[in-house]
């Protein structure tokens, strides 16, 4: 689950940690309602070279990106486009669509 932590202004600090492979954990963080996004890295950021390992990784990190997106999503109420770039080309796209509430 998500840690929330509301702040005096009203807004709140969504953070969530997910374990990689590797030995790498990411933790997500997002100020509702005026972001940014944040990741940071432990130990470090990543560099895998391997070809194989690499996609394995990043599958993992998608995964957790978009599970927490999903709680984004539902906490404003609205779709997330994520864009993946080289900051050159798009390498990839992918809508965050919140769960229908009944």
């Amino acid at each position: 689950m998500s840690d929330i932590a509301s702040e005096a202004d009203g807004s709140c600090l969504i953070e969530r940690n997910f374990d990689l492979p590797f030995g790498y954990r990411a933790t997500f963080t997002w100020h509702h309602p005026y972001g940014p996004l944040k990741v940071c890295w432990t130990p470090d950021q990543p560099r895998i070279r391997k070809p194989r390992p690499r996609r394995r990784f990043l599958g993992a990190y998608c995964n957790a990106r978009r599970e927490f997106l999903e709680e984004i999503a539902v906490v404003v109420g609205g779709t997330i486009l994520i864009v993946d770039t080289d900051l050159k080309t798009v390498c990839g796209h992918e809508l965050i669509v919140p769960p229908m509430q009944h």
